[in-house]
């Protein structure tokens, strides 16, 4: 059996969304886990994790909006946080003054979060989108069968 027939198979709206952006990304399963795949073979999944943390705690009712903002600043934003993302001083500094201040927002985390999506939509979007993963969903016609043809 040859890599792609391991390979997922993706709907033409995923692989639109794999063109696309990462916004469209971001809401297909199957384009998501294939993001995030590819990230962990990459060691830099802790951007998408921290994205995704902050989506998740926009969607909090207002009372435990605190205790996850902490638990996503400890995670992701403190210095030496477990998976710490890069993010500048002064973006660090409003976020951490946002969590400390105990109030429900739902937007406390909004500059770091763009932060970090403009920088995965740089960077590692971009090398995602040029992978060789990507390119056999893409154009499984260069990949497929390449065995067979030889052997022909």
């Amino acid at each position: 059996m040859d890599q792609t027939d391991q390979l997922p198979l993706l709907s033409t709206v995923t692989m639109i969304a794999l063109i696309d952006g990462l916004f469209i990304l971001s809401v297909i399963v199957d384009g998501s886990a294939l993001y995030r795949a590819f990230l962990l073979r990459e060691f830099s999944n802790e951007n998408l994790e921290f994205w995704v943390a902050v989506e998740e705690y926009r969607l909090l009712k207002p009372q435990k909006m605190a205790n996850k903002a902490q638990q996503v600043y400890n995670d992701f934003i403190a210095i030496q946080a477990p998976k710490e993302v890069n993010l500048d001083s002064e973006t660090r500094s409003v976020t951490q003054a946002n969590v400390q201040s105990n109030k429900s927002d739902p937007h406390a985390f909004d500059r770091a979060q763009r932060r970090i999506q403009n920088m995965m939509e740089r960077d590692s979007y971009q090398r995602f989108l040029r992978s060789e993963l990507v390119m056999e969903l893409i154009h499984p016609e260069r990949y497929s069968g390449g065995g067979d043809a030889q052997a022909a």
